[in-house]
């Protein structure tokens, strides 16, 4: 392969930037780095100009007129014309901070910052043309020519397999991600906002998704419930993350750490058919790794602070299902504590979840004065000029559950009598 500041033009370009002073001065520089270059103005429908000319990347600045970055970024992923375009945003001078950290904590993984420097901006672009480009001919091949890695699953008809790798080993180490199929098991929200799996559908199994919900690698045992965490090139829908050596260097060293930790484990433990005990250690193995990533990327992936709670808050539910009422509430706090800590910096949609999880976590522990703080904050959120349309949707989907659960408050005493509980603020 040619070194990439020599290559020549590569894939389709669009470029979408307001300021007429910004397209006089950087359209040279993309100049002859694209086959086709499609520049677009504030008058054109982003979406509808995406769909249409099905670019390799998308160069889009950050004051684009009402661009909602997150949900744009989810509505390309999912279209079939765009699924395998790259977006790279532009910030210019003045952007809102704010606005800033959500691309980044978000979907977005391109984000060049003001002042960007003509080089940076050439060999990125050129960089992400080329890989888009590739990854656009790999998806477009024939049907025969893409082994599925999904497979159905003989002992239970409400799940299916699929096949990936663990990206933190040279030679790739393969494992099995279960998938719960859409509507074999009856599914709702739980008090502590987890998913509660109940009775299957006619015709099909029972499972319990808790026991599988986590992948682990039977090599190094880094365990995750995250999709794009694992290496999967036929993966068309997600983006998958890729992580930096030194990321990947201390996930390695972590190895014998995680192995004692999953010394317990039955001989079912990398099957479907895991027992509770194999849940409650995957989900110790789950938590070690999440810190583990945390630790390394705290500026660029928040959202494992949240992540690490709900972990806590399904090996709750595991307690509970073994009668350990001291483990469950030890869980329970632990959850607690990561969502106070995640509280201070979380955003958006993670940010309402948080809160709900406090209020909850805090009711069933007997504080209610921290609970009414929390929905007093929620509140206030919802008032802010700063918050997203998206942001207040998200918000008013939770406060009538956060109502609901206050008012109610003392049929959730999980783990305090009711006459213990802290006196309310109301």
């Amino acid at each position: 392969m040619s070194n990439s500041s020599t290559s020549g033009p590569v894939g389709r370009l669009i470029w979408a930037e307001p300021d007429e002073a910004v397209r006089r001065v950087t359209a040279p520089l993309l100049q002859g780095l694209a086959t086709q270059t499609v520049q677009l103005t504030p008058e054109t429908n982003l979406l509808e100009a995406c769909k249409k000319h099905r670019g390799d990347l998308l160069i889009v600045s950050a004051a684009w007129p009402g661009l909602d970055f997150g949900s744009f970024s989810k509505i390309l992923s999912r279209h079939p014309d765009t699924h395998s375009m790259s977006i790279m945003v532009t910030v210019p001078q003045g952007t809102d901070p704010s606005k800033v950290s959500r691309m980044q904590n978000g979907t977005i993984r391109d984000v060049l910052l003001h002042p960007i420097l003509a080089p940076v901006l050439v060999e990125r672009t050129r960089t992400l043309l080329r890989d888009a480009a590739a990854r656009r001919e790999l998806l477009s091949g024939g049907d025969q020519d893409r082994k599925s890695t999904t497979f159905h699953i003989e002992d239970n008809n409400s799940l299916l397999r699929r096949h990936v790798a663990c990206p933190f080993h040279l030679v790739p180490a393969h494992l099995d991600r279960y998938i719960l199929r859409t509507g074999k098991i009856a599914t709702e929200l739980s008090f502590f906002d987890i998913p509660q799996y109940g009775a299957p559908a006619r015709g099909a199994d029972a499972i319990n998704f808790h026991f599988l919900h986590i992948a682990v690698c039977p090599q190094c045992y880094f365990a995750t419930n995250e999709p794009t965490y694992w290496s999967d090139p036929h993966e068309t829908k997600l983006q998958m993350h890729t992580f930096p050596p030194a990321t990947q260097a201390i996930v390695a060293g972590g190895t014998e750490r995680r192995k004692a930790l999953a010394a317990g484990a039955s001989d079912r433990f990398f099957t479907v058919r895991r027992t509770l005990d194999d849940a409650i250690i995957l989900h110790r193995l789950a938590i070690d790794s999440a810190i583990t990533i945390y630790e390394a990327n705290k500026y660029v992936l928040p959202i494992e602070v949240l992540r690490i709670a709900n972990y806590y808050v399904r090996l709750a539910h595991l307690y509970e299902l073994c009668d350990d009422a001291t483990a469950r509430e030890q869980a329970a706090r632990e959850a607690i504590d990561w969502l106070t800590k995640g509280f201070l910096f979380l955003e958006g949609a993670a940010l309402c979840k948080a809160i709900y999880q406090l209020v909850a976590l805090n009711i069933s522990t007997g504080d209610d004065r921290a609970a009414f703080q929390y929905i007093t904050r929620i509140n206030e959120i919802a008032k802010e000029a700063a918050t997203t349309e998206e942001d207040k949707a998200t918000i008013a989907r939770y406060v009538p559950r956060l109502k609901s659960i206050w008012e109610d408050r003392d049929m959730h005493r999980y783990f305090v009598p009711p006459e213990e509980a802290t006196s309310d603020a109301a």
